[in-house]
């Protein structure tokens, strides 16, 4: 069942993972993909190094220290355009108390 499952999500990818490798800008983001797994990135002012998993169409960026800061989903890339939707970028804490 496990193996069925694997090879149905690793089907659904729309790119090959070789493709990510390399510099990709934009006016909000520029992100540095390497092929060691290691990346840069630079959402807005700020600036942060690790690395990267990739799984399917999903990517989880990975800070220096190992803690998971974004999310983000593959939509397509094709030539020299990568298109991702910015899941979850940013720390979106909610504080909630027991309901009386």
């Amino acid at each position: 069942m496990l193996v069925f499952v694997t090879v149905l999500l690793l089907s659904c990818k729309n790119y090959k993972t070789e493709e990510l490798f390399g510099s990709w800008t934009s006016d909000k983001m520029d992100l540095v993909l390497n092929k060691d797994k290691t990346m840069t990135c630079r959402i807005g002012q700020n600036e942060f190094n690790g690395r990267f998993k990739t799984f399917g169409n999903s990517m989880e960026l990975i800070n220096s220290e190992e803690k998971v800061i974004g999310s983000v989903s593959i939509k397509s890339l094709k030539n020299d355009t990568l298109v991702l939707d910015l899941i979850k970028i940013k720390s979106n804490v909610v504080r909630l108390g027991r309901a009386k």
